[in-house]
């Protein structure tokens, strides 16, 4: 996106590269037991679970998912689907590309090289993409507008004409956004020397926030001191280590809230809170009420 200033009180923004650039979007309901993939998109890929339960799997690790969670995938990231027997879900899933190499004319997407995290500005800067700092799983139960946003869009899957279909990709574009902005995450930062380094951290908590991690371990992880560690993972992230990791924490808790009748001692032990207590406190801190609340209110009891 380029902006200019043609005259003194006038801004002239052009949008024709804006980011994040949609390439398609699809929305599939399962049978029962119904089994997909593996697939592999020549592109970044938001996966929404509009309605039902299934799971997502990434890498041979499978995660549950229920209405209301999404998760983000990597460029040309292998991912399968497995629908529930009973309720099996409907997906909703965006493929965008967050950056378009400067001068070309068309968006020739066949021709792009799997692209890596760190992207040039137009000064040449490197810069970390904003969805890039966003968790690879959440939920969006806590979203309605944004709920109401990909409700919307998937409706104009049922009316294909060239005007519905520029409004899906307008929905799409205006949901990312969404999803930035609702983000604690969502401010561009300046490339940084051991990027790669917290990046292979956080990529580990994201799949193994139920061990009982230290900063000292995460930062010998990284190869820094346990300040130095915390210093660079807050400059990537937005969060410190221990702020990423109970979110993380959190967003499984939630998942495990809605889809099992386990008690809090139980999900905790799994999240790796430890004990109830913990779970409790870090639960009502992040979302104001507590676990049962939460829970009674989700199914509606």
């Amino acid at each position: 996106m380029e902006t200019n200033l043609d005259e003194p009180g006038q801004r002239t923004i052009s949008l024709e590269w804006s980011h994040p650039v949609v390439t398609l979007a699809n929305h599939f309901a399962f049978s029962p037991q119904q089994v997909e993939g593996p697939w592999a998109a020549a592109s970044r890929l938001l996966i929404y679970v509009r309605d039902g339960t299934g799971d997502v799997i990434r890498s041979g690790r499978r995660k549950k998912m229920v209405r209301g969670d999404y998760c983000l995938l990597e460029w040309g990231e292998p991912v399968r689907y497995a629908a529930d027997a009973k309720d099996p879900f409907a997906l909703l899933t965006i493929h965008f590309v967050l950056h378009i190499p400067r001068g070309r004319q068309t968006p020739a997407f066949r021709h792009l090289k799997s692209p890596k995290r760190e992207y040039e500005d137009d000064e040449g800067n490197c810069v970390i993409p904003e969805i890039d700092r966003m968790s690879q799983y959440g939920t969006l139960t806590g979203m309605p507008h944004i709920m109401l946003l990909l409700d919307r869009m998937v409706e104009e899957f049922h009316r294909p004409t060239e005007i519905t279909l520029a409004m899906r990709a307008a929905y799409a574009k205006v949901i990312l956004a969404e999803l930035v902005a609702a983000s604690s995450q969502c401010t561009i930062t300046l490339s940084h020397p051991r990027l790669a380094d917290v990046l292979r951290v956080r990529d580990y908590l994201e799949w193994n926030y139920q061990e009982p991690l230290t900063r000292e371990w995460m930062a010998q992880m990284a190869g820094m001191s346990p300040a130095h560690f915390t210093r660079a993972f807050r400059a990537v992230t937005g969060r410190t280590p221990h702020q990423f990791l109970v979110a993380r924490r959190l967003i499984e808790a939630q998942s495990l809230l809605r889809m099992t009748t386990g008690g809090l001692k139980e999900i905790a032990a799994k999240t790796g809170f430890g004990d109830a207590f913990h779970l409790s406190h870090a639960f009502k801190a992040e979302y104001g009420l507590s676990p049962q609340a939460f829970r009674r209110k989700t199914l509606g009891r």
